[in-house]
């Protein structure tokens, strides 16, 4: 597109790539960052659009058909640390499709139980229903609590509800 380009590959107007598209050590362009509508990216990765139309959003969209449990799209955490020989997922987030394939429900994932493999252990579930699940992948209440909860301060239930406490120190319900 420029009849005396002064880089290997010079482009005047958009590219189009189908298949992959890289750049690697460009330090002087953006500082290797990647604009997504703006031509002055901060972070590795910058999507910006104007507030008034949604913001930068960024979709992970899946294809085809998809089944109950399937994940659609999901964020990993990765570490590439090798001083203790564990680099891997060490956290994620994912979408997984529910039974109708056009719900779903959101999981955090963490423990990376050894090196090289993901984060898999579900450490909290959003179902669909908006029910929510602290190691508990089908929670069956607005919160589902696996194991023991430990509260700091007041604990409170509304009215016409029922609340029983167990008090260790005495043996008994309040």
């Amino acid at each position: 597109g420029t009849a005396g380009p002064e880089q290997k590959l010079t482009v005047a107007g958009n590219i189009s790539a189908c298949g992959g598209l890289s750049g690697t050590k460009m330090p002087s362009y953006f500082a290797c960052n990647v604009g997504i509508g703006t031509n002055r990216p901060q972070k590795a990765l910058e999507i910006s659009a104007a507030g008034t139309s949604g913001g930068g959003v960024m979709r992970l969209a899946s294809t085809g058909e998809t089944s109950s449990g399937n994940v659609v799209g999901e964020v990993q955490f990765y570490n590439s640390d090798t001083t203790d020989y564990t680099p891997g997922v060490m956290a994620s987030v994912r979408a997984v499709a529910g039974p109708s394939g056009g719900e779903g429900h959101l999981q955090f994932l963490t423990d990376m139980p050894s090196e090289g493999t993901a984060a898999c252990v579900v450490a909290l579930q959003i179902h669909s229903n908006a029910n929510v699940g602290i190691g508990n992948t089908a929670p069956n209440q607005k919160l589902t609590v696996s194991g023991n909860v430990s509260a700091l301060g007041s604990l409170s239930a509304g009215l016409g509800e029922h609340f029983a406490a167990c008090n260790s120190s005495y043996g008994g319900f309040i």
